[in-house]
């Protein structure tokens, strides 16, 4: 078992093992952590913050026991704990351990405990720490108690990670003076006062109580660590947050005797609710990633910058920062011009940056955002898809590729961006920065923005090579030849947004069930499936072909032990067909798995792969599907139907259809189609596999029934009457497929390489190939393929 999966099941030394390779930072983490990070997202991450010596370690021992063993009777819950620990001077590690202070829960296979040094961040969180959590998160614990030093910037760095607070105060110490000063309290969710044995601890309590009421929004209630991480603070929230924001409780607790930890434990599992209830634990979430996605963008931006600084030039302009010849702001904005100067050899920047820096960095808003942005001043981009020129007014509808919104212009207040907007063609790419306005007669949303400022990003050329939106299309072949500008109907940009997440759900799905993905030479020596389809073309010296599949590379895996795989890349045919469901270049998607019974097991597997498919593109897409396309996605159930080939010829000759002579025991489209008919009425099903089919149309390596030889275990799955995959159950013993080759009349010479694959041993193994526009053909009711690719090659078409 690997380390993946090892720590997916709870191994110990597996999560042990990576996050020590966070911490170091390894090249391995980053690969370990791309694929944890999909399996996280469940844990509540509680942050324990305080003063030094206000008990926090020992209270997060007990509250671990209530975890563990909940006094109420609740089920018990997994938990990880991770300490910041200070930094060694001397070795750079974790001054006190894995565990001098919290060595008697040891023994519970149900807690892990690890520390992680501040790494000089003045008490405040390690870089590694997040990712650490993640981890942990996938390891399956279901709390992760992070516990700082409780210095410096680690109250608010705790705020940025944990789900939920729990502030550990002293009595009587003057820490709610430092507390005010800290701004601790706006990030706090549960306080606890420890050593509530103590002298003090009523005038404490007052003091902390009183410090709530003093809440600037009028209620003695915390500012959410939501808001708080986007910088509101608590007189900011509108009304109707202020009416159901979380009261912080109060409550002591002596923790060297585990008095009071119970009440804790039940307040923090209460915040989780609240947080699940309203909302907020989704929207923090993605707050929380967002925050870590721009962290490590502006971390490798810097040091790419640094990376081509000159040193020396870099310690002579600290030089002139320090003797205050020039201000931080002016020097960042020297350097960067600078640096663009230098890679781009222009002068542009300068006036670009002074905008940027003028508008507080302002970033581009998306046209499917604007109803979160009311009131508010944006950056929209996008295309020019309407212009109203009026005597007075200028109506402009842009478009990107979340929707569309109308741009209102007065002539008078704004003469020269309308000048300039007369003169743009539509299909223009633009900028407009201006103020989105709630105007509910607006069909587009009923919003609108008042045009601030425009910069005309490229002209289009008029007139256009066809209306894109108008009422009447051109033929598709003529749009093929425009195909960029056919692509930006809302129609076509959907198709290619469910095949993106089509592809990541079937990915998903492989990676799920443990396989690997692999990337095939195109470039081949030997054909993989035979025939006169073949794009020859001269490699130095000798002929090469262009890859028919990826069939000889996914079995030579199974032969390397790869056990399963797949592969989603081009595979080229030279058929000179002019069908609605020909390409000559087309996207496969291919499978294979070792260790099978029999071709039945690879059905099963496809028909799981393609309903988790549309599950997944129903989720994200499925009401688009119905407003853009016009129908209601349909799940297909499991198992689908299955006939034999012999059974599917008596359908047919049942049904009066008339096979022609010359398929020889194949399946003509229109018996394809009449069994996609057949089994629609029958089954009321869209996929139906044919399978066994008899050898005269299969290729040598696919595996015979013993009690039959004519007939291989191989399969066809029909989609709608289309033929959408060939699998089977291949032919892993050299000496049968050396026999099977040569009844095929091939030369055993050219098939060398491939049959060394199975010299020394290879798996029973099978698998399928599907082609990718054709799954989209069927699922989105298109009537030809060529609106399933992205370019479309045929006989005729190499352009665009």
């Amino acid at each position: 078992m690997n380390q993946v999966d090892a720590l997916l099941q709870g191994d110990r030394l597996a999560l042990a093992r990576t996050l020590t390779q966070i911490e170091n930072n390894t090249p391995e983490s980053r690969r370990i952590l791309d694929i944890l990070f999909q399996h996280g997202g469940r844990a509540h991450i509680i942050g324990v913050t305080g003063p030094t010596g206000s008990g926090k370690s020992t209270l997060v021992n007990q509250l671990t026991r209530e975890f563990r063993h909940p006094s109420d009777g609740s089920e018990p819950s997994k938990v990880a704990i991770l300490a910041i620990d200070p930094t060694s001077p001397f070795t750079g590690g974790a001054v006190l351990g894995d565990r001098v202070r919290m060595r008697d829960l040891s023994g519970d296979e149900g807690v892990y405990i690890r520390s992680v040094a501040t790494r000089g961040t003045l008490g405040g969180l390690s870089h590694a720490a997040s990712e650490m959590v993640t981890a942990m998160d996938a390891a399956g614990f279901d709390v992760i108690l992070i516990e700082t030093v409780g210095v410096g910037q680690s109250e608010i760095e705790i705020a940025r990670l944990a789900h939920t607070v729990l502030l550990v105060e002293n009595p009587g110490t003057g820490d709610d003076i430092q507390a005010i000063k800290a701004g601790i309290l706006e990030i706090a969710s549960v306080i606890a006062i420890n050593k509530a044995d103590h002298p003090g601890v009523e005038q404490t309590e007052q003091t902390l109580r009183a410090m709530l009421e003093m809440n600037p929004s009028g209620h003695s209630a915390s500012i959410d660590f939501h808001h708080f991480m986007e910088g509101d603070w608590p007189a900011a929230l509108p009304p109707k947050e202020r009416e159901t924001v979380w009261d912080i409780p109060l409550l002591r607790t002596v923790a060297t005797q585990g008095e009071g930890t119970q009440p804790i434990v039940a307040a923090l599992r209460e915040h989780r609710s609240y947080l699940e209830s309203s909302s907020l634990w989704q929207t923090g979430q993605k707050k929380r990633l967002r925050r870590d996605l721009e962290n490590l963008i502006r971390e490798v931006l810097f040091q790419t910058w640094l990376s081509r600084m000159n040193p020396l030039e870099y310690d002579r302009a600290l030089d002139r920062l320090f003797t205050r010849a020039i201000s931080p702001f002016r020097l960042a904005e020297e350097l960067i011009v600078s640096d663009y100067n230098k890679k781009t050899k222009s002068s542009n920047l300068k006036l670009q940056l002074t905008t940027l820096w003028r508008n507080n960095l302002m970033e581009r808003t998306l046209i499917g955002d604007l109803r979160s942005k009311i009131e508010q001043t944006v950056t929209v981009q996008g295309w020019l898809q309407v212009l109203r020129d009026q005597k007075k007014m200028q109506f402009l509808v842009l478009r990107d590729q979340t929707g569309a919104v109308q741009i209102v212009v007065e002539k008078a207040a704004s003469p020269d961006q309308a000048a300039m907007i007369s003169e743009c063609g539509v299909e223009s790419a633009l900028t407009i920065t201006g103020k989105v306005i709630d105007n509910p007669i607006v069909k587009l949303g009923g919003i609108e923005m008042q045009l601030e400022s425009i910069e005309v990003n490229a002209n289009a050329v008029t007139p256009l090579a066809f209306e894109p939106f108008g009422d009447t299309l051109p033929a598709l072949d003529y749009r093929l030849d425009w195909r960029y500008m056919d692509l930006r109907r809302p129609e076509n940009l959907l198709i290619f947004k469910i095949q993106t997440n089509a592809e990541m759900a079937m990915r998903e799905f492989w990676l799920k069930n443990n396989f690997i993905e692999i990337h095939s030479p195109k470039l081949v020596g030997t054909p993989s499936e035979g025939g006169a389809e073949l794009f020859e073309l001269e490699y130095f010296e000798r002929k090469a072909y262009l890859a028919q599949s990826p069939q000889f590379y996914k079995q030579m895996a199974m032969a390397a032990g790869f056990e399963r795989v797949f592969e989603i890349g081009p595979a080229f045919r030279a058929d000179p067909s002019f069908t609605s469901r020909h390409m000559t270049e087309f996207t496969s998607i291919d499978t294979e798995i070792s260790w099978i019974e029999s071709h039945e097991d690879v059905m099963t597997f496809q028909e799981q792969l393609i309903q988790y498919t549309y599950q997944k593109v129903k989720e994200v897409h499925g009401e688009e599907i119905k407003e853009r396309l016009g129908f209601d996605l349909v799940i297909p159930t499991v198992p689908f139907p299955r006939l034999t080939m012999a059974e599917a010829q008596k359908v047919l000759k049942d049904r009066n259809y008339a096979v022609p002579t010359e398929t020889k025991g194949d399946m003509d489209p229109g018996g394809e189609r009449e069994i996609g008919a057949y089994i629609k009425e029958t089954f009321d099903h869209d996929f139906v596999f044919l399978k066994d089919w008899p050898i005269e149309v299969r290729p040598f390596y696919h595996m015979r029934h013993s009690d039959n030889p004519k007939i291989t275990k191989s399969y066809d799955l029909i989609a709608s009457g289309l033929e959408i995959t060939t699998g089977a159950q291949r032919e892993h013993r050299r000496d049968v497929l050396e026999k099977q080759a040569l009844e095929k009349g091939l030369n055993l010479e050219l098939i060398g390489t491939y049959l060394d694959y199975f010299k020394f041993g290879c798996p029973p193994h099978g698998g399928f190939g599907l082609g990718l526009s054709r799954l989209m053909m069927i699922m989105l009711h298109l009537d030809n393929v060529r609106e399933a690719v992205f370019v479309f090659r045929g006989p005729t078409r190499l352009d665009p």
